[in-house]
C-alpha cells in the first residue's frame, strides 16, 4: 500500500494588498480594485526519514518570500493580447479597451501571465514557489509530488492550482 501524506500552511502571514483589474477583451475590462489577497499551499509527498513532508516553516517562509513583492502593488499582465504596457521613463502606461493609465513603474509589478486573474496569479505564485523550494532545498525536495496553491481575493472567493512539484 502506497500511502500520500499532504501538509497544508494558511497562515495570517500570507497574505497581501494589491490592485489588479482582470481584461474581459479587447473592449472591455474591469475598472481597477484591490484584495487583500490571501495565499494557502498544500504539498503533498511521501514521508522522509524525519516522518514528514516537509516542515511547515519552510512552507510558510518559502512562501511569504514569493508574495512579499506583491504587497502595495500594482499588478500588470504582462503577455495580454488585450493589455498594452510600455515603459516610459519612470512611469508604466496601461492601455485596455478605451481605458488608459499612467503608473509609477516602482509601484507596479508586471507579471508574465496574460491576464491578472485569481487562478492565474495562484498559478505564477505557484510557480515561483515551487522555484524558491527548489532553490533553497534542492535534492531534498524529491520527495515532493504536488503542489496546490489556493489565493482568496474575498472571503468565499478562491482560485487553486494544483501542479506537479517536477512539472515546468
Amino acid at each position: 500500500m502506497s500511502e500520500r501524506f499532504s501538509v497544508r500552511v494558511a497562515s495570517p502571514k500570507l497574505h497581501f494588498n494589491a490592485v489588479h483589474f482582470v481584461a474581459f477583451d479587447a473592449d472591455h475590462c474591469e475598472p481597477i480594485h484591490g484584495h487583500d489577497f490571501h495565499v494557502s499551499v498544500l504539498v503533498e509527498g511521501r514521508l522522509v526519514s524525519t516522518g514528514w513532508v516537509i516542515d511547515f516553516l519552510v512552507l510558510e517562509d518559502g512562501l511569504a518570500k514569493v508574495i512579499r513583492d506583491f504587497d502595495h502593488a500594482i499588478l500588470l499582465p504582462e503577455s495580454s493580447p488585450w493589455v498594452h504596457v510600455e515603459r516610459d521613463g519612470p512611469f508604466f502606461e496601461v492601455a485596455a479597451g478605451r481605458r488608459f493609465w499612467r503608473f509609477p513603474a516602482e509601484d507596479c509589478r508586471l507579471l508574465p501571465i496574460p491576464n491578472v486573474t485569481a487562478e492565474l496569479l495562484a498559478q505564477h505564485i505557484g510557480l515561483c514557489f515551487r522555484k524558491e523550494l527548489l532553490a533553497q532545498f534542492g535534492d531534498h525536495t524529491a520527495n515532493l509530488d504536488v503542489v496546490t496553491v489556493e489565493l482568496s481575493e474575498s472571503q468565499g472567493c478562491t482560485a487553486s492550482c494544483r501542479m506537479t512539484f517536477g512539472q515546468v
